[in-house]
């Protein structure tokens, strides 16, 4: 027997779907969560997987989208950027939270400097650990 990885619920072994909350076992469940930095809070994130948009997460908002299992490529991007992209092997049942954030830069406290001499590489998107899914306990720390 096998349980569901999103409510928990027991499975039988072949059952390709759950009864409770028609979770797909051939399927990956992410979450992306975008920390609170103030930089960009006015444009959603864009989330690419294997160079495809997929989804938008906004100011410390959280969405949730279906993968297939195997190996895919994760990306967040905004106008000017595009975060280092992010590998993943992706395995039936699994649930998997990531986080993004823009780095901040101290030289570049006022917004008109920010849009001036925001650097490239200052967008990121790594994966989170049990315990650290939630949008306040994420913390900016490059």
């Amino acid at each position: 027997m096998k349980y569901c990885s999103r409510c928990g619920s027991p499975m039988e072994n072949w059952y390709k779907y759950c009864r409770h909350c028609d979770t797909d076992d051939q399927t990956t469940i992410i979450t992306v969560t975008r920390a609170g930095t103030a930089y960009g809070l006015a444009r959603k994130f864009k989330i690419f997987v294997d160079d495809q948009l997929v989804e938008k997460v906004g100011y410390c908002q959280s969405v949730e989208f279906k993968v297939p299992v195997g190996q895919h490529t994760f990306m967040v991007k905004i106008d000017y950027d595009t975060s280092d992209p992010l590998v993943i092997d992706c395995q039936p049942c699994q649930m998997i939270d990531l986080g993004c954030w823009v780095k901040s830069h101290l030289f570049a406290s006022t917004t008109a400097l920010r849009t001036i001499f925001k650097p490239k590489g200052s967008l990121i998107l790594q994966q989170l650990y049990p315990g650290q899914g939630k949008a306040e306990s994420l913390t900016p720390h490059n």
